[in-house]
């Protein structure tokens, strides 16, 4: 069978091209699984509804994936990918530049509160800067792992041929998608305590970047060792959403690893790495040596 978008040849049982990620959908066979369709409604293997995606009945996926198709617009991840790696030499549709904006993501993120440690806390200009990029980066980081899950999830994987080093990368990627939230909602603390003074959190309060990135962390960690308690309603909703989009995260990042392992093709095991004396018979029985030359001064065969 080939690709009617690549060109490229691919299994009859094929899913995905292995080129392009596009899905293959007959009439024959269920679009997600792949199993040959019966008269039933339903497939019987994964029981997904026999019905063609402008025929599909789900309102809240139409809506979602149309959201997040309209985010990616104006998502830092998504404008770096798009305009500054392909000028610093990365291809647009490359891993590495993916990459590289998350890593740049989270170094601008902690740099802004390395600055914040040392100089500007506490100025007016800093903080009406803050909270909107601390917004915005919650906004692009949540966003584009929602458009992974929803959108391009299959994609991804069919290019990777199904490897294990995809899901290992994706791994990486959340966790530092994870640690820019944290900083991000640091940021959003910091600012909090800007406009409302002293009253947004409880004595002993937010006063300097380590102090809150503490307190992120142990927020996002639902661990709850920080003696510093939300008492206004700003920080409290900024408490609250940071619990809520960790566990988007932390649900993205369990269904990445149990979701992408049925995902996988099979890959052929690396053989056993033979012992030194394996390779020094070869050799020797290469150059035409019989058992007798192998045999020490004092008769004995070399260990």
């Amino acid at each position: 069978m080939q690709c009617t978008e690549c060109q490229k040849e691919v299994s009859e049982n094929a899913r995905y091209c292995g080129g392009c990620g596009k899905a293959f959908t007959t009439s024959t066979r269920c679009r997600k699984c792949h199993h040959p369709r019966n008269e039933d409604p339903f497939c019987e293997n994964c029981g997904l509804h026999h019905a063609t995606e402008y025929e599909d009945d789900s309102f809240l996926e139409l809506v979602g994936k149309q959201l997040l198709g309209s985010l990616r617009i104006f998502g830092f991840t998504h404008l770096f990918i798009e305009a500054l790696a392909p000028r610093l030499g990365f291809k647009k549709e490359g891993r590495a530049g993916e990459e590289l904006a998350y890593v740049v993501g989270l170094s601008l993120t902690y740099c802004i509160l390395s600055v914040n440690a040392f100089f500007i806390f506490g100025t007016r200009a800093f903080v009406l800067a803050l909270i909107p990029y601390g917004a915005y980066r919650v906004l692009d980081i949540i966003s584009y792992e929602l458009k992974i899950v929803f959108l391009d999830r299959h994609q991804d994987m069919a290019k990777a041929g199904g490897h294990l080093l995809s899901v290992d990368r994706r791994v990486m990627l959340l966790f530092i998608h994870l640690l820019d939230l944290i900083g991000c909602y640091a940021i959003l603390y910091l600012g909090v305590v800007s406009v409302q003074a002293q009253c947004a959190f409880t004595a002993p309060s937010l006063k300097s970047s380590v102090e809150a990135v503490y307190f992120s962390v142990v927020v996002a960690s639902f661990t709850g060792l920080s003696a510093v308690t939300p008492t206004s309603d700003w920080a409290r909703l900024t408490v609250v959403s940071e619990v809520l989009l960790n566990l988007v995260l932390l649900t993205i990042l369990f269904s990445t690893v149990v979701g992408s392992l049925g995902e996988l093709t099979e890959i052929t095991p690396r053989p056993p790495k033979a012992p030194p004396r394996f390779h020094r018979l070869r050799f020797f029985w290469r150059q035409g040596v019989t058992s007798n030359d192998l045999r020490d001064d004092d008769g004995a065969k070399p260990r």
